[in-house]
């Protein structure tokens, strides 16, 4: 009589057999550069406090540039679908110049001291953003802050961007009466 069927060596009547397991395909999205949205914050500048500087951490496969832009439209295409390249500040002047950056992984920007947000210089309508749908005809959309991080050198070959529109919010102090109100 062989082993399995005398209730020997290696037999278990009761042993389950195990199912088998499920194979799936992956799929990895990579990102060149990536801006980690829960660091993006706006602190007061030491010398002025309603002017913001913005600042956040960032990780980057491949050599980046960063460019900030205050009180923005972005431009249509000529076919009206969609964004065009470039973004154009209410005030020229004000938005920070672009900075290169090398490849890294938990990488932090902030402003420069330099180039603050003034909020003092703009309506609170206009630090936060209202979709032109809800605007009077012929309004352009116009972001209160746009934050464009772009490989310079693609490992795909390919341009590769990571686009963040912001906005403001007051916040009011404690106890919600009286005191002023701060961004």
């Amino acid at each position: 009589m062989r082993p399995e069927q005398s209730g020997g060596y290696g037999y278990n009547p009761q042993r389950a057999v195990a199912p088998r397991p499920t194979v799936q395909k992956t799929v990895t999205i990579r990102n060149e550069v990536n801006l980690k949205k829960p660091s993006l914050c706006a602190t007061p500048h030491p010398d002025d406090p309603s002017k913001l500087l913005l600042e956040f951490k960032f990780d980057a496969s491949a050599d980046c540039q960063i460019g900030v832009y205050y009180l923005a439209t972005e431009p249509a295409k000529a076919d009206g679908a969609g964004a065009g390249a470039g973004y154009s500040p209410k005030d020229a002047g004000s938005t920070p110049p672009k900075e290169e950056r090398r490849k890294g992984l938990g990488q932090s920007y902030k402003v420069p001291l330099s180039h603050p947000l003034d909020t003092g210089a703009y309506s609170e309508a206009e630090l936060c953003w209202q979709p032109a749908r809800a605007a009077p005809a012929g309004r352009e959309d116009r972001y209160p802050i746009i934050v464009c991080l772009e490989a310079t050198s693609t490992q795909s070959g390919s341009a590769q961007s990571q686009t963040t529109f912001a906005t403001l919010a007051r916040i009011v102090g404690e106890g919600g009466g009286g005191g002023e109100a701060e961004w």
